[in-house]
């Protein structure tokens, strides 16, 4: 649909559950997760709904997938390896890589503007927090540490913030942060949980 509201298009119709839909960067493909195969797998389509491929085949299950800046890369969780870890696969040969391997539950990927990091949530001991890493998979670095469930983080498009949702102060509220974990601000007040925050293409809002 259009920002405003209006000109709303339905582009898949399917009684699976066709979720967690992602944008290319170009503008001309969507990404997005879908149950129709059986399980839990990644597909993209034409910004018309028209040309739906398929591009994981776990069993398992591969969710939320996001584009890399540059339109070449798709990050996504999946089960596949036993618990939720990051991965990615190349958009056109679908060539997947596994970026995380430990026993905790890695979600929600969001690459940073230049394409060199991703930012992810992890939850270990039952308590989710935002990490960071090279898109190699290297220099993991924990960048909060509330202990009270810090998810869905969102790379602002100038590099600068990652918001993400959290209940550390309470009821759950969005935050951000430097990269670097540094100036953690709360944006949001309420009196309702606000979730899943995603910055404008200029990042003003």
């Amino acid at each position: 649909m259009n920002a405003d509201g209006s000109g709303r298009s339905q582009l898949t119709v399917d009684p699976a559950g066709d979720v967690n839909p992602n944008w290319s960067p170009d503008g001309t493909r969507i990404a997005f997760q879908s149950n129709r195969g059986g399980s839990a797998d990644i597909y993209v389509m034409k910004a018309d709904g028209t040309g739906v491929v398929r591009l994981t085949t776990s069993d398992a299950g591969d969710f939320a997938p996001v584009w890399s800046p540059d339109g070449k890369q798709i990050a996504f969780a999946s089960n596949a390896a036993g618990s939720s870890d990051i991965y990615v696969m190349n958009a056109d040969d679908t060539s997947i890589t596994q970026l995380t391997d430990t026993t905790a539950v890695d979600r929600s990927p969001s690459w940073s503007p230049d394409g060199r990091r991703i930012v992810f949530a992890r939850n270990e001991a039952d308590n989710w927090e935002i990490w960071t890493m090279n898109t190699e998979g290297t220099a993991q670095t924990n960048i909060t540490s509330n202990a009270a469930h810090d998810l869905r983080p969102s790379w602002s498009p100038d590099g600068a913030k990652i918001a993400f949702d959290s209940a550390h102060e309470g009821d759950i509220r969005v935050f951000t942060t430097k990269p670097d974990g540094t100036d953690g601000t709360r944006i949001t007040k309420g009196p309702e949980h606000d979730v899943r925050p995603l910055w404008s293409p200029r990042a003003r809002r």
